[in-house]
């Protein structure tokens, strides 16, 4: 477990800001920046979530605070959907495949919004008087990219998660239900055949909180890798605590190396991890059987020759 106040206290001390509000605050915002860069590099293993959507055949919204997908999975028909941006979608294909796209303008946007500091409570008249259901939708609030997840709502009030991580008590704030950035995920069936209904597993990586406190965990593999980038950021910290691209992309291989592998389809597999095929002829000749199995053969006589 890698707890903020440790990454903290090193870029600190190699700014030279201990006693320094200003030198300390541009550290925070820095720190944070590279935070969501890093979570967009790659699925790291404490970012990654699991949700199960249904499909009926038309476009499904997925969680605000996604980042990236690993796998799209239908375990009842053992279908995974391959990635493909929008316009390779619409071309003959043999695969089941995927796309996004984003939403395109907010939900509802409203200018009465008043939280409290660490508080998991909207007030916000404007919403209600929306006339939108917004259980289930992420918002943020006005200078903060911070994404919030309204869970209940009972009259104005606007239960959320996580708490509120601003600097301090807010009202009249603007407030943004469902960012332009939310993402929608298309599913595309081979020619000739239809998309089965049903529940599909959708796995994939979120924004993380943004960190503030000190007890802050880091869900990242490693430390290394974010402190370095931020130092390497700071000119303040060049002086004292000099750090290369070379040593910046050095810390990202090494946090990546560690980074458990990303979720595989559900389906049996052999002691290669090779998918089971249970309607081929492992008995068959090599000279007649499928071109898997005879490209061994060819291969073999090829090189023997």
């Amino acid at each position: 477990m890698i707890l903020f106040k440790d990454i903290f206290d090193e870029v600190v001390y190699g700014m030279r800001a201990k006693n320094d509000p200003d030198g300390q605050a541009r550290a925070l915002r820095r720190l944070n920046e590279d935070y969501q860069s890093l979570a967009r590099e790659d699925s790291w293993e404490e970012m990654r979530a699991v949700k199960e959507i249904i499909w009926s055949s038309s476009a499904v919204q997925l969680p605000a605070n996604l980042l990236g997908i690993d796998l799209v999975w239908d375990d009842d028909y053992e279908i995974e959907f391959l990635p493909r941006n929008r316009s390779a979608s619409e071309h003959d294909d043999t695969a089941y495949r995927y796309y996004t796209y984003p939403v395109g303008s907010t939900l509802v946007e409203v200018d009465d919004g008043a939280i409290q500091l660490n508080g998991t409570v909207l007030n916000s008249a404007e919403l209600t008087a929306s006339g939108e259901t917004i259980v289930g939708e992420f918002f943020y609030v006005e200078g903060s990219p911070q994404l919030y997840e309204v869970t209940a709502v009972d009259g104005n009030n606007y239960t959320f998660t996580p708490g509120y991580r601003g600097d301090g008590d807010v009202s009249g704030v603007k407030v943004y239900v469902r960012p332009k950035t939310t993402k929608m995920l298309q599913l595309v069936a081979p020619a000739d055949y239809e998309l089965p209904t049903g529940t599909i597993t959708l796995h994939y990586w979120t924004q993380p909180v943004s960190l503030r406190d000190p007890d802050d965990i880091v869900l990242l593999p490693t430390s290394d890798v974010l402190k370095l980038k931020t130092l390497a950021h700071m000119p303040e910290a060049r002086k004292h605590k000099p750090v290369s691209e070379t040593q910046v992309e050095n810390a990202l291989q090494k946090a990546l190396a560690v980074n458990p592998d990303k979720p595989q389809p559900r389906v049996m597999r052999g002691i290669h991890g090779r998918k089971i095929n249970f309607g081929e002829n492992h008995y068959a000749d090599r000279r007649t059987a499928s071109v898997t199995i005879s490209r061994v053969y060819n291969t073999w006589q090829t090189n023997r020759n």
